[in-house]
């Protein structure tokens, strides 16, 4: 198994890729083969994330991937990295006490790990797009994620910013 790497750049030069499990020189504009064939496919029972870092004259840049794929089975069935998934997951609306929709990388990770620790496998972002910590995050902890699509617009924008402009501000069920 093979996979294609292009390092994009303004000018034609050699690159440095550090994979963590191998380092490689690679003109810059030009595809590149990599061997993938030992690397092992990301799930949520197995959440293997893998560094890279690419040194490019004075830039240098850090991140992460990591492999899996998705697919149906023949009775339309959901599919990850050829095996049948059943995603077992909860609604997460990204509320918090302290921020209303806005928590700090700590509250987040003591979410996600205690959604993975009950059990869960995946859960679906409502409406808000995160920071792309909470993505990283969901990835190293093995959580799949499906996003909604985002709303926002009048008057919806408003009612969603008031908690958080006006602290007194508090929405009340009238039927309790």
């Amino acid at each position: 198994d093979k996979a294609i790497v292009i390092i994009s750049a303004t000018s034609n030069d050699i690159a440095t890729i550090d994979f963590g499990f191998s380092m490689i020189s690679v003109e810059t504009n030009k595809e590149c083969m990599i061997d993938i064939s030992k690397l092992e496919l990301w799930s949520p029972d197995n959440p293997k994330l893998y560094p890279v870092k690419v040194a490019f004259k004075e830039d240098r840049v850090s991140s992460y991937f990591t492999f899996r794929y998705l697919s149906y089975s023949d009775d339309n069935r959901f599919m990850l990295n050829g095996q049948k998934f059943f995603s077992n997951g909860v609604l997460d609306q990204g509320y918090s006490p302290i921020g209303y929709l806005t928590m700090d990388e700590e509250e987040i990770e003591n979410d996600l790990t205690l959604i993975k620790k009950l059990g869960f496998n995946s859960l679906r972002k409502h409406i808000k797009v995160e920071p792309p910590m909470f993505y990283y995050l969901c990835d190293k902890i093995g959580l799949c994620v499906w996003q909604d699509m985002v709303s926002g617009g009048n008057p919806t924008i408003v009612a969603a910013s008031l908690p958080a402009i006006i602290q007194s501000f508090k929405l009340t069920d009238k039927n309790h």
